[in-house]
Protein backbone atom coordinates (compact mmCIF):
# COMPACT_ATOMS: atom_id res chain seq x y z
CA UNK A 1 0.00 0.00 0.00
CA UNK A 2 1.15 3.51 -0.79
CA UNK A 3 0.63 6.59 1.35
CA UNK A 4 -3.04 7.57 1.24
CA UNK A 5 -4.24 4.15 0.02
CA UNK A 6 -7.20 2.57 1.78
CA UNK A 7 -8.36 -1.00 2.25
CA UNK A 8 -12.06 -1.52 2.95
CA UNK A 9 -13.36 -4.80 4.38
CA UNK A 10 -17.04 -5.49 4.97
CA UNK A 11 -19.40 -8.29 5.84
CA UNK A 12 -22.19 -9.35 3.53
CA UNK A 13 -24.59 -7.68 5.95
CA UNK A 14 -23.93 -4.44 4.08
CA UNK A 15 -24.70 -5.65 0.55
CA UNK A 16 -27.57 -7.80 1.83
CA UNK A 17 -29.14 -5.01 3.92
CA UNK A 18 -32.75 -4.51 2.83
CA UNK A 19 -34.99 -1.48 2.80
CA UNK A 20 -38.63 -1.49 3.88
CA UNK A 21 -39.65 -2.97 0.49
CA UNK A 22 -37.13 -5.82 0.63
CA UNK A 23 -34.77 -4.20 -1.90
CA UNK A 24 -31.11 -5.05 -1.24
CA UNK A 25 -28.43 -2.38 -0.74
CA UNK A 26 -26.37 -4.45 -3.18
CA UNK A 27 -23.00 -4.14 -4.84
CA UNK A 28 -23.94 -1.24 -7.13
CA UNK A 29 -25.07 0.96 -4.25
CA UNK A 30 -21.98 -0.06 -2.27
CA UNK A 31 -19.71 0.90 -5.17
CA UNK A 32 -21.48 4.24 -5.64
CA UNK A 33 -21.10 5.00 -1.93
CA UNK A 34 -17.43 3.95 -1.96
CA UNK A 35 -16.72 6.29 -4.88
CA UNK A 36 -18.60 9.23 -3.38
CA UNK A 37 -16.72 8.94 -0.07
CA UNK A 38 -13.27 8.46 -1.63
CA UNK A 39 -10.52 10.66 -0.19
CA UNK A 40 -11.92 11.08 3.31
CA UNK A 41 -10.12 10.07 6.49
CA UNK A 42 -10.67 6.45 7.53
CA UNK A 43 -13.00 7.44 10.37
CA UNK A 44 -15.08 9.82 8.26
CA UNK A 45 -15.17 7.31 5.41
CA UNK A 46 -16.43 4.55 7.74
CA UNK A 47 -19.05 6.81 9.29
CA UNK A 48 -20.27 8.02 5.88
CA UNK A 49 -20.53 4.46 4.58
CA UNK A 50 -22.46 3.24 7.62
CA UNK A 51 -24.75 6.28 7.41
CA UNK A 52 -25.42 5.43 3.77
CA UNK A 53 -26.55 1.93 4.74
CA UNK A 54 -28.70 3.22 7.60
CA UNK A 55 -30.31 5.85 5.36
CA UNK A 56 -31.08 3.12 2.83
CA UNK A 57 -32.70 0.66 5.26
CA UNK A 58 -34.56 3.39 7.19
CA UNK A 59 -36.75 1.59 9.74
CA UNK A 60 -36.43 -1.90 8.26
CA UNK A 61 -35.05 -4.45 10.73
CA UNK A 62 -31.40 -5.47 10.43
CA UNK A 63 -31.32 -9.13 9.50
CA UNK A 64 -27.53 -9.54 9.66
CA UNK A 65 -24.51 -7.89 11.22
CA UNK A 66 -23.20 -4.78 9.47
CA UNK A 67 -19.44 -4.58 9.84
CA UNK A 68 -17.07 -2.26 8.01
CA UNK A 69 -13.32 -1.91 8.57
CA UNK A 70 -11.31 0.85 6.87
CA UNK A 71 -7.51 0.73 6.94
CA UNK A 72 -5.69 3.77 5.62
CA UNK A 73 -1.93 4.08 5.09
CA UNK A 74 -0.49 7.34 6.36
Amino acid sequence: MKKGDSLVLHTDGITEAQDENGVFYGNDTLLTSLKSNFGQSAELFRNSMLNSVQTFIKTAPRLDDITLVVIQKE
